[in-house]
């Protein structure tokens, strides 16, 4: 038996019935959030905002625009070269701001120095788990070998 297909002489009907069936199929519709993918700056500013309110005589200073204006062209997959362009460079003469945009080398050195950074957190971090995972492991008694029934044979 051959499938049955749908009426053409109605098209309005068969176009609303498609699309019924695909509705019925969509899940929930993502977050803003989530359709921007801004769940890594979401971090980076809430850690900002938290040392803001832990140290409110923050000062803003070149080094941390740099950290920042680094961070925000490599989360959003901008060029390394967006500092260098002359648009951008009017707004921020006109928007009064006294900081130099950053050239794409520096903006290198600065991502060098942030994954450096977060490098640096992971690997003590690690080590910390580690040697946490060896103190814990090391007093259970089925660590030696007289009480372990798989190496005494």
């Amino acid at each position: 038996m051959e499938p049955k297909l749908p009426s053409l002489n109605n098209l309005a009907g068969h176009v609303s019935e498609c699309k019924g069936a695909k509705d019925d199929k969509k899940t929930e519709e993502p977050t803003s959030e989530e359709k921007i993918n801004l769940k890594r700056s979401a971090e980076i500013m809430e850690a900002y905002l938290k040392e803001g309110e832990l140290k409110p005589e923050v000062v803003a200073t070149y080094k941390g625009f740099l950290h920042i204006f680094s961070a925000w062209i490599f989360d959003e997959s901008l060029p390394w070269t967006t500092g260098e362009a002359p648009t951008l460079q009017m707004l921020f003469k006109y928007l009064k701001i006294t900081y130099q945009l950053p050239s794409d080398t520096t903006v290198h050195n600065q991502l060098t120095h942030i994954f450096e950074e977060l490098h640096g957190k992971v690997v003590r971090e690690f080590a910390v788990g580690i040697s946490f995972h060896k103190q814990l492991f090391s007093h259970s008694p089925s660590s030696s070998r007289q009480s372990s029934p798989r190496l005494c044979m």
